[in-house]
Parts: structure tokens; sequence; C-alpha cells
């Protein structure tokens, strides 16, 4: 077993071996810090919780798998945080159901310019779930098996470029609008080469996506081929009273268990 440690070789780095030390870590971390994951499988009690930072780097070194093995918020929850980068990392939840539990793999809360490049997420409810954040880019990331959506929430400026998402309740939910293809540009949200397959269910589809895998070319799909099911949910989640009460039970539920570990915690 890896022991406790945290190495800071040189100013602004942090090489963490365990859980302990990592969340030592994420108090530690100061802007233009990076924190640096060594190869291994980590497995959460709680979850990893960035609140409050800016101009932060975490990146796996290797192979890194951080591995939810019961319900939790999250896997990593990033709060009120701007210019922060995940990198190299596979997110896990090994028991999720659908309809179980809320787990999330990546939570973003009042987040500002965070990029998720090249990580794995798969089997949450959603692979990654916005409360009012902006910027966030998802690059060279695969989002697998995630019961309900691959993308969801409320995001004001989204990219996704060549992600590869797979076998997800549904593809994206969106600032509440439903989109059954990628290639769309509009002020808010750019997709450009992703691959998708086997995504959603249902005579709505979720998934008619003009390509099965990346050997085939993308053809863009404007928004005149929204489904009038798809037009009935434009208000979503800015709109809907029952998805604002949805979404603001589950931040008050994250916000009070980030608020509660961190002052059980002696890592202030």
């Amino acid at each position: 077993m890896l022991s406790a440690q945290v190495s800071q070789k040189q100013t602004g780095i942090f090489t963490v071996n365990s859980i302990t030390a990592l969340n030592r870590a994420l108090v530690k971390v100061r802007t233009g810090d990076k924190i640096i994951i060594s190869s291994g499988e980590y497995i959460l009690d709680n979850n990893l919780i960035v609140s409050g930072k800016s101009g932060i780097t975490i990146t796996g070194k290797g192979t890194v798998t951080l591995l939810v093995r019961s319900p939790l918020p999250s896997c990593i929850s990033i709060i009120n945080s701007s210019n922060v980068t995940l990198k190299n990392l596979s997110l896990s939840f090994t028991i999720q159901k659908a309809g179980t539990t809320g787990t999330e793999g990546i939570y973003l809360e009042n987040a500002d310019s965070v990029l998720i490049d090249g990580c794995n997420i798969t089997g949450f409810t959603a692979g990654i779930y916005s409360f009012e954040s902006r910027h966030i880019t998802i690059k060279a990331s695969t989002l697998s098996k995630n019961t309900q959506w691959a993308v969801y929430g409320n995001y004001n400026n989204l990219i996704l470029t060549e992600n590869d998402m797979e076998h997800n309740g549904g593809l994206f939910f969106i600032n509440g609008k439903i989109f059954h293809s990628v290639g769309i540009k509009t002020a808010n949200v750019l997709m450009k080469d992703n691959w998708a397959n086997g995504n959603g269910f249902g005579i709505t589809g979720f998934m008619p996506i003009p390509f099965r895998n990346k050997k085939e070319t993308m053809i863009p799909s404007p928004f005149s081929q929204e489904t009038q099911t798809d037009k009935k949910l434009e208000e979503g989640i800015t709109g809907s009273s029952l998805q604002e009460d949805l979404d603001r039970e589950f931040q008050l539920k994250n916000r009070g268990y980030t608020d509660q570990y961190l002052e059980n915690s002696d890592l202030h």
C-alpha cells in the first residue's frame, strides 16, 4: 500500500501517492501550482473538493484511477474556482444503477474556465454536471456508461472537442435542451469532432448521431433538425421550476457535504 505522503519537489509542484496526501495538497495548492498524482488506483471515501482555488492543474502521471464504491455527491467537485485543469484522470463508479443514487463524475458549481482534458469518466449518474458555470472545455475525453447523461447542466460557453461518448443514458442535456447530434455551433455551445455510439433509448432518441465511430465522417446538424420534444425543453434548466428545484437540491446537498467535510477535517 502506498504511504500517505506529499512531496513538494519544487515550488508549486506537489507529487502525491495517496488520498490523504491528495486532500492535503488540494488545501495547500495556490495559484500557478500543479498537483501530480502518481500512477495507481485510489479509492475514495469522500469526494475530492477544489474550493475557492484559481490557476491550478491536477494531472495524472501514468494510469491514475479515482474509484468510487459507495454513493457520494460526486467524485470531484470544483466550486467557486477558476482556471482549473483536470488532465489524464480516470473516474469510475462501480455500483451505479439507474435511479438509485445521484453520484456525479465531475460536479461544477460557479466554476469559471475549467479544462477537462484526456479524462475517462464512467459509471456515474451524469459524467459532468454543471450548476451556473462558465467557459468549460471538455477535450479528448471518454464519457461512457453514465446512466443518465454524459454532459448535464447549465453552462455559459461550453466547448466539446474530440471526445468519445458511448453507452450513456443520454448524450447532452445542456441549458435545458436535448441535443440529438454534434457539430452544432451556437454562441454558447461549440461541438467539434466528437464521436458517439449507443447513447439513449426510446422514440425521442437522445442518440440519432450521424456517425457511429471515429472512422466515419461527422455531419453537422443545424438546429432546424430539432424535434418538437427539443423545442418543448427550451426553457429547461433555467425555466422549469421542477428542474430548478432539483438542481438547487443537489447544489445544497453538495455544498452542505463540502462544508461539513472541511469543518471535520484537520486540513485547515
